[in-house]
């Protein structure tokens, strides 16, 4: 999995600012299925911290692997709960800003 797992480049230009999650679901190769790509966090004024959930539909046949990056903005995650069903992330800023923020995560999930 570690090696099939890239940081996007330029990831403003991959996700449009009104786009919350963009996600492809494929079978491996070597079995089972993958789902990558990327998802939007974003913050209110003076926010520090959310919590995100992406549904897999359908779900897994078990509970995959989960590996997940922040790309694009200053913030840290944690990855809080994994199922069949979908992954919790907990995303929190660096610092404190007075005006609306964003975040792009790069998921990639796979059995």
């Amino acid at each position: 999995m570690e090696e099939d797992f890239e940081e996007e480049e330029e990831p403003e230009t991959l996700l449009p600012a009104e786009v919350s999650q963009q996600l492809e679901r494929s079978v491996r190769p070597e079995g089972g299925e993958r789902i990558s790509g990327l998802l939007r966090g974003n913050f209110g004024p003076k926010q520090m911290k959310i919590t995100l959930f992406t549904g897999f539909c359908p779900p897994f046949t078990r509970i995959p692997s989960v590996k997940c990056v922040v790309v694009e903005g200053d913030a840290e995650l944690e990855i809080t709960h994994i199922t069949p069903q979908g992954v919790s992330l907990s995303v929190r800023k660096k610092q404190r800003v007075p005006f609306e923020d964003s975040v792009i995560l790069h998921l990639l999930a796979e059995e």
